[in-house]
């Protein structure tokens, strides 16, 4: 995924992706931010996957309609 984001925004200077094995004991974490609000986090482990999504432009983000 961060080289599809890189490709998509190359100069992007605010970009920033990580990925950390052993986050937490069985567990990986990738994180990625964009530097102007959006963000994701992907938590793996041998069984199971979360993943957390943010969009603030999004219609339901509480920060989508600010005037």
């Amino acid at each position: 995924m961060t080289l599809l984001e890189f490709l998509v925004v190359p100069d992007s200077e605010y970009l920033l992706c990580t990925f950390t094995p052993g986050w937490r004991l069985g567990r990986d974490l990738a994180t990625r931010d964009n530097g102007g609000g959006d963000d994701y986090a992907i938590a793996l482990s041998e069984s199971a996957g979360l993943i957390r999504c943010f969009y603030h432009e999004s219609r339901v983000s509480p920060y989508g309609n600010d005037e």
